[in-house]
């Protein structure tokens, strides 16, 4: 079937005639040589032109021969024009552009965000422009546009990429990968997670993402373990636009998005969105109701700027986070064990929840120094419904409704609630000196959680008036969660001499848990507790010269215990804080068709905290600190351009992920209690010793009006083990998938744009399972174990349509 494929693109290629056309690109930067984004080409002779990506390039296509003026312009730089002349072949024409006196510095360059690294910095880090993000952007979760950059996997409890997913860097689960929005934090204060599922399609609402892997430099928010993904929301354009976007896919997919934008006029600007995604998803009864909506109102002024976000996102999910177990697995793919309490599934074994962002940002220019600023809310609200069979009144707190008998067991319905509010803000003051070798950021951030935590019963077999019971909704326990978190950092880029940098980021960091009340097992989990972190970065990259660039860090990383950690610890026993040194040293190259980027990182752990198998007082799972893991590992990041029509792009890790000395906790159900296995080194949980991936994209148009761009995308995922012990019977499978996608985009008049974009995902059928649980425990002698595998979709398909008037 491959080799049908590769004719039919080879054929396809082959028929196609050249034309008479040529494009001009380039790249735009400022002063200090470093990428001006969203720029302006305009051509004056055709009224055509570009905005320049993430990485300052720029491309303006299907040129006749002849002779053009290029003006380059954005805000807060003097514009610039050039004169070209195109004879007989591409023109390459770069620009730098010098920061205009007493005019607001560029509010999207990479240099105005205080959160980011640039080319000087010694970190590292991938960056995703829009066009990345819409190339493959028909709905699913924010993760899957993600899969294919650096040592990364996704997972998906529908196994579709819609409803709950999940991404892991270099091996760190999402409790560990820091996450802002406009450097805004964006985990739960309390579990450290992101749940994507909370922001249907805010793809479409993203300008540009920078992933940095490792500890990266200082952030707002949860501690960077393994990776810090930055989103930026999108830039006002310059012209003014209505758009549609639409997809239909398997599983009953249908994503509609209505977006526009009302271009910058006179300094003011407002552009929105507004989602709906449905889908049935590919596990049984996985089905996913979402809405959202992002609206952005701004104004630019010369040396200030404002700009009010709000957006919103309501997700209604049927629970598919149980897994399957294996035996089940081999004849039953999509088997679905929630809502089966009942004697037929509970229709209603959903989890309910909406979340409502406000961000006020605020930036403002004085004589080379740019302020930064941000005040935040979010509120958010939800539960989630199940069906439980013989479960005690007395348990459930019945008793007090005078409906039940407390001696029984009934069958009920319950609720248990989230309520929360996080709210606070963050400030970065960037100095800008005349020597242009200096380049100083001090900032920090306050934000404060609050959330209360509930359970109520709805429905109870044995009630003798069930309404009475809904309206009453008794709770069967309460809690509060506060925490307050502030940082404060100053990060230094210097030009020591020549081209060689140095680089300096000292963050302190507090962090303070206030829990009171009762847990849903009844126990008593008040406490108050708080954590104090110092976190230095250091190093220096070197430019050998235009094309290639050398850089060595070391970064320490601090995290404090998650809520789940503090209240499941048993009685007087706090999880200890972990502490992570991250050591990276890299190459860049970059020639005209060609880049190739090296990357060795170490990544060692002081008390990383594990789960063991261990347990609490009352039986619960714990996480545990272990002494020493590490985590070693080589990245390489390649891209050519082989031809105008042809590029490849391709990524791998290598890795070792190892605990020292790993001792597992069995339950003992032969005698009660627990037995330990000491294991010596084991594998570090979900730690693939090898990720990659690889895009061929064809462009067989490109001397055309029309664009025409077929892609085979192939992602390969070793095999890795589903926890600590490194057990043959704990493993998760190699799993190799491809994925095809076509897009064209015709030159219409009856549009500013159009865009037709048909994806095969998984094209082969791959059977594989990217996620699972495990419990093990000692039975008649011999350990046994109950797990959860989450299977992912076999061959599914998507096609979208996206129009701009």
């Amino acid at each position: 079937m491959f080799k049908n494929v590769v004719m039919a693109i080879v054929c396809l290629l082959l028929s196609v005639s050249g034309f008479a056309q040529y494009s001009i690109s380039g790249k735009i930067t400022d002063e200090r040589n470093q990428p001006v984004v969203g720029a302006n080409i305009f051509i004056t002779q055709t009224n055509n032109g570009a905005s320049s990506d993430y990485a300052g390039n720029y491309t303006i296509p299907n040129l006749k021969p002849g002779e053009y003026t290029l003006t380059f312009s954005f805000i807060g730089y003097e514009s610039l024009v050039k004169y070209v002349f195109i004879k007989d072949e591409n023109v390459k024409m770069n620009a730098s552009l010098k920061v205009a006196e007493n005019i607001l510095l560029p509010i999207s360059t990479v240099t105005a965000n205080p959160l980011r690294a640039d080319e000087n910095t010694p970190m590292t880090y991938y960056n995703m422009d829009k066009e990345e993000l819409e190339a493959n952007n028909l709905g699913q979760d924010l993760p899957y546009l993600l899969q294919m950059t650096p040592s990364t996997v996704v997972t998906s409890d529908a196994g579709t990429g819609i409803g709950y997913t999940g991404i892991r860097i270099r091996g760190t689960d999402p409790t560990r990968i820091n996450v802002t929005v406009n450097g805004v934090p964006l985990n739960d204060a309390e579990s450290q997670g992101v749940f994507w599922v909370n922001m249907p399609d805010f793809a479409s609402s993203t300008g540009s993402i920078q992933i940095q892997r490792g500890v990266g430099s200082s952030t707002n928010g949860a501690a960077a373990f393994g990776g810090t993904i930055n989103l930026e929301t999108n830039n006002s354009k310059a012209q003014p636009f209505v758009g549609f976007s639409s997809s239909i896919g398997s599983f009953n997919t249908v994503r509609s998005n209505m977006n526009f934008d009302t271009g910058l006029k006179k300094g003011f600007n407002l552009n929105g969105r507004a989602s709906i995604i449905q889908s049935d998803g590919y596990i049984d009864r996985a089905t996913s109701d979402l809405r959202s909506y992002y609206l952005s109102g701004s104004y630019i002024g010369e040396n200030n700027s404002i700009e009010l976000i709000n957006f919103f996102g309501k997700e209604v999910t049927y629970q598919a986070w149980y897994g399957i177990d294996a035996a089940t697995l081999e004849t039953d793919r999509t088997f679905n064990p929630a809502g089966l309490d009942a004697t037929l599934p509970y229709a209603n074994q959903v989890d309910n929840y909406q979340q409502n962002h406000f961000q006020l940002l605020y930036k403002h220019s004085f004589d080379k120094v740019l302020f930064d600023g941000a005040l935040h809310y979010t509120r958010g609200k939800g539960y989630y419904e199940e069906y439980r069979d013989g479960e005690s009144a007395l348990d459930y707190n019945l008793i007090s409704t005078n409906f039940i008998n407390d001696t029984i067991e009934t069958d009920l319905v319950r609720r248990r609630w989230l309520d929360n509010h996080f709210y606070g803000a963050t400030y970065a003051f960037t100095f800008f000196p005349n020597n242009q070798a200096t380049n100083l950021i001090v900032g920090g951030a306050v934000n404060n959680y609050i959330g209360d935590h509930f359970g109520e019963t709805i429905w109870a077999e044995a009630a003798e008036d069930n309404e009475a019971l809904e309206a009453a909704a008794p709770r069967f326990y309460e809690g509060t969660g506060e925490k307050l978190d502030f940082n404060i950092y100053a990060k230094l880029n210097q030009q020591i001499v020549g081209e060689l940098y140095g680089f300096a980021d000292l963050q302190f960091r507090y962090v303070r848990h206030d829990i009171k009340g009762i847990d849903n097992d009844f126990r008593d989990i008040t406490q108050l507790q708080d954590f104090s972190f110092f976190n230095p970065k250091a190093g220096f990259s070197y430019n050998f010269n235009e094309k290639s660039n050398f850089y060595a860090s070391y970064a320490m990383g601090n995290r404090e215990p998650s809520r789940s950690d503090l209240i499941d610890a048993p009685t007087n026993a706090v999880p200890r804080a972990e502490t992570l040194h991250d050591f990276e040293f890299g190459n860049k190259l970059t020639y005209n068709r060609f880049s190739f980027n090296t990357n060795v990182y170490y990544m060692l752990y002081d008390d990383q905290l594990v789960l063991t198998g261990e347990i609490n007082d009352v039986g619960g799972a714990i996480r545990t600190n272990v002494e020493n893991s590490y985590r070693l590992g080589l990245e390489l990041v390649g891209g050519v351009k082989v031809t105008d029509w042809f590029s490849i792009n391709a990524n791998a890790t290598f890795s070792q992920n190892q605990i020292i000395d790993f001792v597992e906790y069995l339950d003992d159900w032969d005698n009660g209690g627990q037995i330990t296995i000491d294991h010596g080194n084991t594998d570090i949980a979900f730690s693939p010793n090898v990720i990659a991936a690889a895009e061929l994209v064809f462009n067989p148009l490109v001397s055309s009006k029309h664009d025409l761009e077929l892609a085979l995308m192939s992602k390969y995922v070793g095999q890795q083990f589903i926890d600590n012990s490194s057990s043959e019977t704990s493993v998760l499978d190699a799993f190799f998938t491809n994925d095809i996608r076509v897009a064209f985009t015709p030159k219409v008049a009856w549009a500013k744009n159009a865009r037709f974009t048909f994806l095969v995902r998984n094209v082969f059928n791959e059977l594989y399972e990217s996620n699972a649980w495990i419990y093990r425990y000692n039975f008649e002698g011999r350990v046994q174990q109950f797990e959860g595998l989450y299977p992912q979709a076999g061959i599914n398909f998507f096609l979208g349509v996206d129009f701009k008037f």
